[in-house]
């Protein structure tokens, strides 16, 4: 199964949201995992 994360937090790899995803990596080896940070390039909402 691929599984795809899109990680709304702006501290990136540092957020609470990453080490969940990290986790859940470590968990279920057998997934293909494609995270992405795309709230680490918001630096303010208009």
């Amino acid at each position: 199964m691929k599984i795809t994360v899109l990680n709304g937090s702006p501290k990136g790899e540092n957020s609470i949201t990453y080490q969940t995803i990290r986790y859940l990596m470590l968990m279920y080896p057998q997934q293909e995992w494609n995270v992405y940070h795309v709230g680490a390039k918001v630096k303010r909402l208009k």
